[in-house]
C-alpha cells in the first residue's frame, strides 16, 4: 500500500551516481536531514519548503556533462550561513564568494562539490542588475583538452575505517582524510592510515588532513561537545597532527588553513578548522609522467634556507626545482621570501 501521496506540484530531480552510501552521506550533511527513502539501489529526499525532490540512482556517467550546476536560493544570509558551516564541519570543502556580480544579479554565494562532481551553489540574492557579471565559478575554466584524471582516494567522517587503503603501491596522486580524525579513533590508528597513505601515494602526491583540532589540550579530558560538532568523537591537537604526519615520511608539512578565530569554544580550549598537507618525496606529478621544473629564488631575510628534502636555497639565487615544490612553497607560510617564474604564476595563480 502506497501511502501519504500528495496531490502538490514538486520539483523533481534524479542524479546518476558511482557510490550510493557516499552519496547519501553528502545530501544527509548538505540538506540536514535524513533521506525519505533508502535502499541499496535508490535515495530520494524530499522536501515541501521548497517543493523539491531529489532522487539518486547508482548509474556511473562522466561527471558534469551539460549540467552546469544545480542552484539553491537561500532567504537570508543566516541559513546560507547555516549550510556551509554544516558542510565545513563535516570534512567538506566548500569556496565562498561576497557580494559578486553574476547573471545580471549581485549575489553572496558558496560552491560545493557533491561526490561525483555534480557543482552546486547555495545563494543569497542580493539585488538586480543591469550588467552580467561572470558566470564562471572561482577555480573552474573552459578547457579545450581532456586533462588529465587524478587518482584521488578519500575518508570521510563517519564512514568505517579501513584497516588497509584497498589501491596498490605507488598508484594515488592524493589521499583525504576528511574529518576523520574527529571519529572514535586513536593515534596509532591515524598514524597506521598515514602510513597506508604513504604506501599508495605516488612520489609527489600529498595527504590531506581536515577537521576541527584542538589549540592546546583539554583540562579534563573531552567535555560533551553540543550543537554541530555533538557526533564528534575526539579533536586532535594542532602539533600533534603536524608531528603524524612528519613520523609518517612526508614533507613540506603545513598548515594550509588553520583559522585564527576558533569556530567553538569547549571548556575553555578553542577548537579550530584546520587543512594539513604533505607531500610523499620523489620528483612526480599528480598525474604520472615527468614533471616540469620552474625556477625560484629566495629573497631572504637570510643569506641561505634548507627545505624538507635538502634542497638549498641561497639568496638572491635562481634555483631550478621541480613544480611541485615550487606549489608547495607557493602555498606556504613563507611565500613572500621567494620570487617564482612568471610562467609558473600564470599557470597556478589563485
Amino acid at each position: 500500500m502506497i501511502a501519504d501521496i500528495r496531490p502538490d506540484t514538486y520539483f523533481h530531480f534524479g542524479l546518476n551516481i558511482s557510490n550510493l552510501q557516499k552519496s547519501v552521506d553528502f545530501y544527509r550533511t548538505f540538506f540536514g536531514t535524513e533521506p525519505l527513502k533508502s535502499y541499496s539501489d535508490y535515495a530520494k529526499f524530499e522536501f515541501d519548503e521548497p517543493p523539491f525532490v531529489l532522487s539518486l540512482l547508482p548509474n556511473p556517467q562522466i561527471p558534469g556533462g551539460p549540467l552546469y550546476h544545480v542552484g539553491m536560493r537561500m532567504p537570508n544570509a543566516d541559513a546560507l550561513v547555516a549550510i556551509q558551516k554544516r558542510l565545513e564541519l563535516s570534512g567538506i570543502s566548500t569556496v565562498r564568494e561576497e557580494g559578486v556580480e553574476c547573471c545580471y544579479a549581485q549575489q553572496s554565494k558558496f560552491w560545493v562539490h557533491d561526490p561525483d562532481r555534480n557543482l552546486w551553489e547555495v545563494y543569497v540574492l542580493q539585488k538586480d542588475l543591469e550588467r552580467h557579471g561572470a558566470d564562471a565559478p572561482p577555480g573552474f575554466s573552459i578547457i579545450e583538452e581532456e586533462p588529465a584524471v587524478a587518482a584521488i582516494w578519500e575518508h570521510r567522517f563517519g564512514q568505517p575505517l579501513p584497516q588497509r587503503i584497498k589501491a596498490n603501491d605507488n598508484s594515488v596522486d592524493e589521499v583525504r582524510f576528511e574529518g576523520s580524525w574527529s571519529m572514535e579513533i586513536g593515534d596509532n590508528d591515524c598514524q597506521r592510515l598515514l602510513e597506508e597513505a604513504y604506501r599508495v601515494l605516488k612520489p609527489g602526491g600529498s595527504v590531506l588532513v581536515h577537521g576541527l583540532a584542538a589549540d592546546r589540550p583539554f583540562p579534563n579530558g573531552l567535555p560533551k561537545l553540543e550543537g554541530p560538532i555533538e557526533r564528534m568523537k575526539r579533536i586532535p591537537l594542532e602539533e600533534v597532527c603536524h608531528a603524524q604526519l612528519v613520523k609518517a615520511g612526508f614533507r613540506s608539512v603545513q598548515f594550509k588553513k588553520l583559522a585564527n578565530n576558533p569556530c567553538f569554544v569547549a571548556d575553555g580550549v578553542g577548537l579550530r578548522e584546520m587543512r594539513l598537507v604533505g607531500f610523499k618525496p620523489g620528483e612526480g606529478n599528480c598525474c604520472g609522467g615527468t614533471e616540469t621544473t620552474t625556477q625560484v629564488t629566495y629573497l631572504g631575510p637570510f643569506k641561505a634556507m634548507t627545505d624538507d628534502d635538502g634542497r638549498e636555497f641561497t639568496c638572491g639565487a635562481a634555483v631550478t626545482v621541480p613544480t611541485s615544490v615550487a606549489k608547495s612553497l607557493q602555498d606556504g607560510p613563507h611565500s613572500e621570501s621567494f620570487l617564482f617564474d612568471s610562467a609558473f604564476l600564470l599557470q597556478h595563480h589563485d
